[in-house]
């Protein structure tokens, strides 16, 4: 055998193999990339199909169904207002009996508006709706529809309103509609894309092309100044009832409603207790009876009395007492001085309502506090009692000059109160013979202390010239009471003294004290 055939033999022998090892490890390696490829693929149909149903949830509308077996209240459960109660029953009805109005012709209202003060019992007339109906329904938050993405608030809309008519007759209840039905500007601003969307389509879905058969929308806001034109008119919002804050006979009946709750002495006097509460909303009545409860437990009584309510009404209304506070004699006297200022003044001048008590125990931030409790329910006052009202306010500052021919910083909050009073006077209330009956502000914020929401205007609309009127007249009638104040308490002198040294030794004096006191050294004392 030559050298070239043992070469060839070498290399068949160490080749083969060669090559054989080669194309399994080819197998290998293609069956282990196609295992890799086939569980990629596997995982990224798991991962698509979980986004995919994360975003369907995303757009998916957050409101809530009552259920069937969660309890609700009724009309019985809500108090203090009749006339809203008998509205709402007619929808009630409707609901309930369709067939009787079907066969006059009769539609049914597409949208309930609830508008008012915060606190006057706004969702719990919508639980109550619940209760009474027994249909369908949803309630979501206004804010909930917005998100930062353009479109999901819409999807959210569209979702919510398909689902309501799946289930029809039903209610779609939105609380705080102000967060999504706000006004839209004139001109489109950076970030208000989602907000129009959201709102354009609620409008739609109301009363849209298609229409909104079954479904029934109601809804809830304290800002319905701020809600767009579109969204009021009829068709949609059919019905706008206003929630006022309760009269006297309202708040005994949501006492009355509380107090069934809550263990209670039987005296219990609901009709004190309802005069004194004047411009109390439900939640306020709601939250002074549980505050009362919690005292009575913490001085281990079985039932609440009259004590607990006023103690809770003071927590409530200024704050906790600041019963172990250290004061000196000398600052005691003038804080008693300054209420006792108020209290002369406001019995003297006529000012509208009652004087409660007066008190130089410290609540919160306060010294002393005269409480008043206001005759008249309603918000029309004359302006003479106005200006009675500026008197008594200023009354704390006139005694300090008095008595002591200089005065100190604790009336800012009466200075404050003055002369928001005075400024609405003359820019709103059209109650000087100088400006005259014409509107200088625009807006309206609440005034601490008057009934029914009171309030001045947030800024002024005129002219510089007609501002230093205005201001000259704010001016005029504050100085005017506050010689007013100095005039009443000078010829009072001996009451007002009286009533200092009474405070000096028991701190907290009633309203009949007070007036007992007057009548003793001016026989003649009476209200105007």
């Amino acid at each position: 055998m030559n050298w070239q055939e043992t070469l060839i033999k070498a290399l068949i022998w160490v080749g083969v193999p060669f090559f054989l090892l080669l194309i399994a490890a080819v197998v290998v390696w293609y069956g282990f990339l196609r295992k890799m490829i086939r569980k990629a693929n596997a995982d990224f149909a798991k991962n698509s199909d979980e986004q995919s149903s994360l975003f369907r949830n995303f757009r998916k509308n957050k409101a809530k169904e009552v259920s069937p077996n969660q309890k609700l209240p009724t009309f019985k459960d809500v108090g203090g207002m009749p006339e809203v109660i008998e509205d709402l029953g007619e929808i009630v009805k409707f609901l309930k009996e369709p067939k009787e109005f079907d066969e006059i012709g009769a539609r049914a209202p597409k949208g309930i508006l609830l508008h008012g003060e915060p606190g006057t019992g706004k969702t719990l007339l919508a639980r109550a709706i619940a209760g009474e109906t027994g249909v369908k329904f949803f309630y979501i938050s206004g804010s909930d529809f917005m998100e930062m993405l353009v479109g999901v608030g819409s999807s959210r809309v569209h979702d919510l309103y398909e689902e309501a008519r799946s289930k029809a007759p039903s209610i779609i209840f939105i609380d705080e509609v102000d967060a999504v039905g706000g006004k839209r500007a004139g001109m489109a601003i950076m970030g208000d894309g989602e907000k129009n969307q959201t709102l354009n389509k609620l409008l739609y879905e109301m009363d849209g092309f298609e229409g909104n058969s079954g479904v029934l929308t109601l809804a809830a806001t304290n800002r319905y100044d701020t809600l767009d034109p579109a969204l009021l008119r009829r068709g949609r919002f059919d019905r706008q009832i206003l929630i006022s804050m309760p009269d006297i006979r309202g708040r005994k009946e949501i006492l009355g409603i509380h107090l069934k709750k809550v263990r209670h002495v039987p005296e219990f006097d609901i009709e004190g207790v309802a005069s004194e509460t004047f411009g109390y909303s439900g939640a306020d009545l709601e939250s002074v009876i549980n505050e009362a409860a919690i005292l009575a437990v913490c001085k281990n009584k079985k039932r609440i009395d009259m004590k607990d309510f006023k103690e809770a009404d003071a927590r409530v209304r200024l704050g906790l007492a600041r019963k172990g506070r250290v004061i000196t004699e000398k600052k005691k006297r003038m804080i008693a001085y300054h209420e006792a200022g108020h209290t002369i003044v406001f019995i003297k001048s006529g000012a509208p309502g009652n004087v409660s008590r007066v008190t130089i125990m410290g609540y919160g931030e306060a010294g002393g506090v005269t409480q008043w409790i206001p005759q008249e329910e309603g918000r029309s006052l004359f302006r003479e009692q106005f200006r009675n009202l500026i008197a008594a306010g200023l009354g704390g500052r006139a005694a300090e000059c008095i008595v002591y021919e200089d005065f100190t910083s604790g009336a800012v909050s009466d200075i404050q109160r003055t002369t928001a009073i005075s400024q609405a006077m003359v820019t709103e209330f059209g109650m000087s013979d100088e400006i005259g009956p014409i509107r200088y502000s625009r807006g309206n914020m609440s005034i601490p202390g008057l009934p029914g929401g009171m309030g001045m205007g947030e800024g002024s609309v005129c002219s510089e010239a007609t501002q230093q009127k205005i201001d000259k007249e704010v001016k005029k009638i504050i100085d005017d009471e506050f010689e007013k104040a100095k005039r009443i308490l000078t010829e009072n002198r001996a009451a007002l003294d009286e009533l200092v040294e009474l405070l000096m030794v028991i701190e907290t004096v009633s309203g009949e004290e007070a007036v007992a006191i007057l009548k003793k050294h001016s026989p003649q004392t009476e209200k105007k």
